[in-house]
This record gives structure tokens, C-alpha cells and sequence, in this order.
């Protein structure tokens, strides 16, 4: 009976390393989903006893679909590889143990209680030293750039279930060559599973650096966009400086004869309309010289040519050198591009758009600081961070829930802020410097 009841715990613990929401003992959340693998599991059990333990693959792939809302595609990698992770690696283990020492049926049953206990948690160890070593970005894997390799991982894991339950039913009839058997079976699944690791962290890496290609030609197109507005902008300066030269010529005679009529209207009819040039928001909206992070300063200059060509206002203030910040490049674009998206999206709504940025040092950490207009509309916080909520067009409610997956995935690193207003919404990043003192981050699905 004992046995029975702690079977949830090696599977919820894998879970946990995934996904925030299965840590911590204290959650009544926790106890919810132990309370319901339990049931499955004797559900499972009453029909099929020898192989209940497969109620896990389907408990967490309904999980992850219901709760979570991710395609069948995501929730089915999830499943399969909570099951597999701990059946591959308890299996190998117990059975090179069995077959090298030749254990009794006695020790056996000893076997299975340290197998339903101990195992749990050598388990939860070994598969938190697998991530340490492939780090593989699980977040990432869910983005359709990253679908054919989710597939082919996908193949590979329904067909290391399959020898799974064909190995236990096959054990009906091999249990004179049981051991020899398991332990052969056990290491080709080893092996399958050790290798879509593998797949997964090389086809990342792959995007990566094709994702940094592509960052560094859309930089040069950025940068010769840049500098054709620059030469726009340095004409109208010209023109201005021209303009103010004639003003000051045509000063100087009536200061001289003392004509306060003559001044006043050259004041009102071309020094207000110079100043108001002078202050033309365009000449802020390029203030990206301090920023010594190409990521960040990448993003930014892409966004305020997006904003111009959608006749969006945009101003960006940085008055201090902003250092490297040590999130990678990729992750510092994909956060970026998700708030100034959704920064110009809810602004392009309004009657008066606007999108203001602002990066600055907070107490030795770099603030990205994203403000835009919206509609004065109720906003429920509780649920903007759900995957498929949106407070725009159908389809488009994903970006939130990614950005939250993204800075969760580097907690250590950086931390986000929200502020919602009547006729405002705010996003605030932290990021800590590159080189500066802090914990490994690590990578969460």
C-alpha cells in the first residue's frame, strides 16, 4: 500500500524540473496533481496492472494541453518524457543490478522498495545532471522554427514507449532470459534517449547561430536605414541652421532701430516655428549611442523603424552607457521584440499612439523600460500571462506567455515588472551585467 501511494513522487519531481507550477511540497496545487496521478494510476491499474504505470504519459499529456494550453505536438514530447526519463533510467539501473549481481527474489522485493523510494530521488539528481550538461533551452523546442525537430523527437519517444510495453509484454514468456533480455533492452533505450538529447541540443545550437547570422544581416540593414534617416536628419538640421541664420540677420536691423513690433513678429512667425522644429521627436528617437549591448541596441533600432513607418510616436532615452548584460544575445532579442511588439500592437490601437523606451542603470542592474499607450479597456491581470489570452486580435496571445517562459528560464539573470494604468501599459526588464558575480541560470520548459 505504502508503495502504492508514493508512486506519483518520482514523476512529479521530473515534472518539477520543467515546470514551475509542480514545486514545492507546500502547494495545495502539488498535493491536487499527486491526488489525481494517484487515481489514474489505480485507474490504470484496475484495467491493466501491468501497465498502469503508462497513466503517467497520459495524466501529464491531458495536463499540458488543459492547463497549460500547448499544442498536442508539446504536449506529447512533455508526457512521453516525464514517463520516459524515469522509466529509461530507473530500468537501466535496476537491471544492471539485478544482472550483474543476481539477485534473489527476496532481495528483489528489497530491491522494490528502495526502487519506489530511493530510486525516486537518485533519479531526480541524474536527470537534473543530464540538463546541467545538454542544456537544452525547452522553451525554445516549443516554437514552430523548432517543429520538424520536435517531430523527430517525438517518433523516437513513441517508439521507445512501444519497445517499453513490448518488453513487459514480452516478459511474459522470456523469464528464463528475463535478465540478460532487460538489460539489453534497457541499454538500446538508453542509448535512444541519451541520443534525442542530443538531436535537441545540436538542432538548437544550429538555430542559434543561424538566428545570429540572420541578427547580424538585419544589424546592417538596420544600420544603413539608420544611416539614410541620420542624412534626412542632417539635411533638416542644415535647413534649420540656415533658417536661424536669416532670422538672426533679419534681428539684427531691428534691434538696432529699436523696433519691439518688427521683433515680436519675427518671434511669433519664425523663432516659435524653429523651436518647435528643434524639438521634432525624431531627433530622440536615435539616442542608441551608449548602448554598448548589440542585442539590445539591435532590437531597439529595428522597433523605432517599425514605429515611423506606422506613423507610431516613438521616443527612446538612454543618457548613460548601458554595459553587456549577461542573458545571450538570442533570449535579449526575443524579449525584446516580444515587449516592442506588443508595444506598437496595443499603441497602433489608439487615437494617440505612443511607445517610449528607456534603458538606464538601476542599482548595478540594466532597466529596459517599455511604456505604450492602449486603450482604456479593463486589463485582467491574472490572465494576460496565459497562453492564448489576448487582449488584441484572435491568435495573437502567445507572446506574454513566452516572454514569462523566457525570463523564467533565466531567473537568476533577469527579472520582470509590470505596471498596468488606465491609458498606459509598462513592461520593466532587469538584466545583470555580463561578467557580474551570480548563480548558473538554468533552463526551464
Amino acid at each position: 500500500m505504502l508503495l502504492f501511494l508514493i508512486l506519483p513522487l518520482p514523476y512529479l519531481l521530473i515534472a518539477g524540473q520543467l515546470e514551475e507550477s509542480f514545486q514545492g511540497w507546500e502547494k495545495k496545487s502539488f498535493w491536487k496533481d499527486w491526488f489525481y496521478l494517484l487515481l489514474w494510476l489505480l485507474i490504470f491499474a484496475i484495467i491493466t496492472n501491468r501497465f498502469a504505470t503508462f497513466a503517467t504519459f497520459f495524466f501529464f499529456l491531458l495536463l499540458y494541453r488543459r492547463r497549460f494550453k500547448k499544442t498536442w505536438e508539446v504536449s506529447f514530447f512533455y508526457g512521453s518524457y516525464i514517463l520516459l526519463t524515469y522509466h529509461i533510467i530507473r530500468y537501466f539501473i535496476s537491471s544492471f543490478v539485478l544482472y550483474l549481481y543476481s539477485l534473489s527474489s527476496s532481495t528483489e522485493t528489497v530491491w522494490l522498495i528502495l526502487d519506489y523510494m530511493g530510486m525516486a530521488i537518485l533519479v531526480f539528481y541524474l536527470h537534473k545532471w543530464l540538463l546541467g550538461i545538454f542544456k537544452i533551452d525547452f522553451t525554445l523546442l516549443e516554437e514552430k522554427t523548432m517543429s520538424a525537430t520536435l517531430k523527430s523527437v517525438n517518433i523516437v519517444f513513441a517508439s521507445l514507449l512501444l519497445a517499453r510495453i513490448a518488453n513487459l509484454a514480452l516478459s511474459f514468456f522470456i523469464s528464463d532470459a528475463k535478465k540478460p533480455f532487460n538489460t539489453t533492452i534497457s541499454l538500446v533505450m538508453l542509448v535512444g534517449y541519451i541520443a534525442s538529447l542530443v538531436y535537441v541540443k545540436t538542432q538548437q545550437e544550429k538555430y542559434r547561430i543561424n538566428q545570429v547570422l540572420l541578427i547580424k544581416e538585419e544589424q546592417i540593414r538596420d544600420l544603413n536605414q539608420f544611416i539614410n534617416k541620420l542624412g534626412s536628419l542632417y539635411d533638416e538640421i542644415r535647413g534649420i541652421r540656415h533658417d536661424l541664420g536669416g532670422v538672426v540677420a533679419s534681428l539684427r536691423p531691428a534691434i538696432a532701430a529699436g523696433d519691439l513690433s518688427h521683433i515680436e513678429k519675427i518671434y511669433e512667425e519664425a523663432l516659435v516655428k524653429l523651436d518647435i522644429q528643434l524639438h521634432n521627436v525624431d531627433y530622440y528617437s536615435f539616442d542608441v549611442k551608449n548602448i554598448d549591448d548589440l542585442a539590445l541596441r539591435s532590437v531597439i533600432a529595428n522597433k523605432v523603424l517599425q514605429a515611423e513607418r506606422e506613423s507610431i510616436v516613438i521616443g527612446v532615452e538612454v543618457h548613460e552607457s548601458i554595459p553587456v548584460v549577461a542573458v545571450p544575445m538570442l533570449e535579449v532579442i526575443r524579449m525584446g521584440d516580444i515587449i516592442l511588439n506588443n508595444a506598437i500592437e496595443a499603441a497602433r490601437q489608439t487615437s494617440q499612439p505612443f511607445v517610449r523606451v528607456a534603458l538606464f542603470m538601476d542599482d548595478e542592474q540594466v532597466a529596459f523600460v517599455v511604456s505604450n499607450s492602449r486603450l482604456d479597456a479593463p486589463i485582467d491581470q491574472s490572465k494576460i500571462w496565459q497562453r492564448g489570452y489576448s487582449t488584441k486580435e484572435v491568435g495573437r496571445g502567445d507572446g506574454l506567455a513566452n516572454l514569462l517562459d523566457l525570463v523564467r528560464s533565466y531567473e537568476r539573470l533577469v527579472s520582470l515588472q509590470t505596471r498596468v494604468e488606465r491609458e498606459s501599459f509598462t513592461q520593466i526588464l532587469k538584466f545583470k551585467q555580463k561578467g557580474e558575480s551570480h548563480e548558473h541560470y538554468h533552463f526551464r520548459g
